[in-house]
C-alpha cells in the first residue's frame, strides 16, 4: 500500500450497518418461512416441508446473533443503571401483553357477535374480528414444539433455541433497531445516529418508533404493541440506558415464553 494512502473503510466498522444489519436479517429470514414452495400446507409431509419455522427461527438465531456478536464493538450500553428498573417493567409489560389472550378464555369470547357496520373496517373480517383485533383471540396456530413430542431431544432442543431466539436475540437486535438507532435517527436525521443521545425525550421520534413496532407484529398484538412500546419508550427516557432495554425486552419475552408453553397458545410468539 503507498505511504499516505487512506485506509479503506471496513463494514465492521460502519455503526450504522451494526445497529441495522441483525434486524434486517432476521426479518427477510421470517419474510420467507411463508413464501410458495417454503410453506407447503400438508402434514403429511416432512415438518421441515409443512412448518419450516422450526428450522428458519434457528436459522434466525444464529445469524443475528452472529451479527450481534460480529458487529459488538460498535454498541453503547451504557450507563449500565436501571437495569431493576428495565425488568420491572418487562414484567408489568408483558402481563398487558398476556392479559387479551387470557381474557379470551375467561370471558369465553367464542360467543359474541359483532356489528355489522365494523366489518367494513380495515382488517376486520369473517376471521378477524373487532375482538380479535383487540387480542381477544385463542392463539393456538403458530411455532407448535409438540411436533417433535415423540422424540425427547428434538422437542427440548427445539425449546431451547426457540428462549434463546426470544430472550436473547430478539431483545438484543430489536432493541439495537428500535430505540439503538431508529430513535436516534428521527431524533435528528441531519447527522449521524451515535451523536445523538440515547433515550432523548422528543415525542415525535418516540410515537414514529412505536408505531413502526406496531406494524411488524400481528394485527391481533397491536393493542398491546402500542403500550408496550409505551412502557419500553419509559425505560429508554428513565434510564438513558440501551442495557435497561435489552433487559426489559428479554424479562418480558421469557416470562411469554413460560406462559405459552404452559397454556399452549403457540400463536403469541
Amino acid at each position: 500500500m503507498a505511504v499516505g494512502a487512506a485506509e479503506k473503510p471496513r463494514l465492521r466498522d460502519n455503526r450504522t450497518v451494526a445497529y441495522v444489519a441483525p434486524f434486517i436479517a432476521f426479518m427477510v429470514l421470517l419474510a420467507v418461512k411463508d413464501l410458495p414452495g417454503v410453506r407447503i400446507e400438508n402434514d403429511d409431509l416432512p415438518w421441515w416441508k409443512h412448518a419450516p419455522e422450526h428450522w428458519i427461527y434457528p436459522l434466525q438465531t444464529i445469524i443475528a446473533l452472529g451479527l450481534v456478536g460480529y458487529f459488538w464493538k460498535n454498541y453503547t450500553f451504557r450507563p449500565l443503571k436501571g437495569i431493576g428498573f428495565g425488568a420491572i417493567i418487562g414484567v408489568l409489560g408483558i402481563m398487558v401483553w398476556i392479559l387479551p389472550s387470557w381474557l379470551y378464555d375467561v370471558w369465553n369470547v367464542t360467543d359474541w357477535t359483532q356489528p355489522e357496520w365494523m366489518e367494513k373496517l380495515p382488517f376486520i373480517n369473517e376471521d378477524r374480528n373487532i375482538w380479535a383485533m383487540l387480542g381477544l383471540s385463542p392463539r393456538a396456530e403458530g411455532f407448535d414444539p409438540t411436533i417433535f413430542s415423540h422424540n425427547p431431544t428434538a422437542y427440548w432442543a427445539t425449546v431451547i433455541v426457540r428462549f434463546v431466539r426470544m430472550t436473547v436475540a430478539v431483545a438484543f437486535l430489536e432493541e439495537l433497531f428500535w430505540r439503538g438507532f431508529l430513535w436516534r435517527y428521527f431524533v435528528n436525521m441531519d447527522r449521524p445516529f451515535w451523536k445523538t443521545e440515547f433515550g432523548i425525550k422528543k415525542w415525535k421520534p418516540i410515537a414514529l418508533t412505536i408505531g413502526l413496532f406496531v406494524l411488524v407484529h400481528a394485527p391481533e398484538d397491536y393493542l398491546a404493541c402500542i403500550i408496550y412500546g409505551i412502557l419500553i419508550s419509559w425505560v429508554a427516557l428513565r434510564t438513558k440506558s440501551l442495557a435497561a432495554c435489552v433487559v426489559c425486552h428479554a424479562v418480558s419475552n421469557f416470562i411469554l415464553g413460560i406462559y405459552i408453553m404452559q397454556t399452549g397458545k403457540w400463536g403469541l410468539w
